[in-house]
């Protein structure tokens, strides 16, 4: 029962990230060009945060392999980086009406998209970081 709780929870954070990866991944080459070409610095932040919620999709990726516990470390970092793109993306393009948007749960199918991945993410960060504490403290001892 609870490896299905498990990986039920896992997976609704990976289905809307999916699409979210799809979206990066459909707007990345735009945003390249802008860079490179244009010399646009203001699409920098944006480019960064794309990156960190690549990062982020693939520390999701990497907790589908329960069995795969060799570098927590790793995993913890991938989805803090991707918790951070998606807070330096909202900073960016919303600011404070963007973090309010989050905060009042106000259209509840876009929050999903947006913000479930990274309550998903969040809670496996923290899982694995007293994971891992629990570990070196064991090892201590």
């Amino acid at each position: 029962m609870k490896t299905t709780l498990y990986y039920i929870f896992l997976y609704s954070g990976l289905l809307p990230a999916f699409y979210l990866l799809i979206l990066t991944l459909f707007f990345l080459p735009s945003l390249l060009k802008d860079i490179i070409y244009h010399h646009e610095i203001g699409v920098a932040p944006i480019l960064f945060s794309c990156l960190l919620g690549i990062c982020g999709f693939i520390g999701l990726i990497r907790l589908i392999r329960r069995k795969a516990k060799q570098s927590h470390s790793l995993t913890i970092t991938l989805l803090s980086l991707g918790i951070t793109g998606a807070v330096l993306f909202l900073i960016v393009t919303g600011g404070r009406e963007a973090l309010e948007w989050v905060i009042s749960f106000e259209e509840p199918d876009e929050w999903f998209v947006f913000v479930w991945p990274n309550i998903v993410a969040l809670t496996f960060a923290i899982a694995l970081s007293f994971k891992k504490l629990r570990k070196q403290i064991h090892e201590v001892n």
